[in-house]
């Protein structure tokens, strides 16, 4: 093989490469991990840490649609783009994903 042939490969390997990283970038852009952690959700939708810690840590049913109730009717009464509408989304994003993860859907 000679020294242009080998050049021509590792060329299209670093393109290959680049391509595949930047595949990877682009769907972690498209496809953010959820949060997990009353942290994580505080970062991402603002609100209390420690509801997000009561919600998470809670495997009562009633109590996680109670949350999920409360935190609607507040999206509803909110302006879209507001500080209350992107807390009151949190909530209920918290308490959906708990409740899915409870098995209250069941």
């Amino acid at each position: 093989m000679d020294q242009k042939t080998k050049d021509t490969l590792i060329g299209g390997a670093v393109i290959f490469l680049c391509l595949c990283l930047a595949v990877i970038a682009f769907t972690q852009m498209l496809f953010p991990a959820e949060p997990e952690t009353a942290s994580d959700f505080a970062k991402e939708y603002g609100g209390s840490e420690e509801v997000y810690a009561q919600i998470l840590a809670s495997s009562d049913c009633d109590y996680l649609q109670g949350q999920f109730d409360n935190a609607y009717d507040t999206n509803l009464a909110s302006e879209p783009g507001t500080v209350h509408h992107k807390r009151s989304t949190g909530f209920m994003v918290a308490s959906d994903m708990r409740m899915e993860k409870t098995g209250c859907y069941k």
